[in-house]
C-alpha cells in the first residue's frame, strides 16, 4: 500500500497481547520500527518492559477507558512513563471521555 501521501503514520500493536507472545509481537514491530513510525500500545499488553525499550521514542501509549484497571488517568499513566522514559501518549479523547465527561 502506497502510504506516500500521508505525512504521519503510525502502526497500532494488537491490543490483547499475553505475556508468552510477547516477543513475537515486539519481533514482528520490528520492521515498523525500521520505518522510523510511531508503535501505539496498549500498556496493559507491555508485559517486559525490557523488550520495548529498544523502540525508545517509537513508543506510543495509549491511555485506556474504563475497560481497563490502569493507565487510565495522569497518575495510572506517570507509571508507565516511569518504566518506558523515552514513550510519548496516544490521547484517545474518547477514553478521556469515558473517564472524565467534564
Amino acid at each position: 500500500m502506497d502510504l506516500n501521501q500521508f505525512s504521519f503514520k503510525s502502526v497500532h500493536a494488537p491490543s490483547n497481547v499475553d505475556a508468552q507472545h510477547e516477543r513475537h509481537v515486539v519481533d514482528k514491530l520490528q520492521a515498523v520500527a525500521q520505518r522510523g513510525w510511531p508503535i501505539v500500545v496498549h500498556p496493559d499488553s507491555i508485559h517486559d518492559d525490557a523488550l520495548w525499550r529498544p523502540f525508545g521514542k517509537l513508543v506510543c501509549i495509549e491511555n485506556m477507558d474504563k475497560r481497563k484497571p490502569i493507565a487510565r488517568t495522569r497518575d495510572e499513566l506517570c507509571t508507565w512513563f516511569d518504566r518506558l522514559p523515552e514513550a510519548s501518549l496516544c490521547l484517545d479523547l474518547a477514553h478521556v471521555r469515558q473517564i472524565d465527561p467534564l
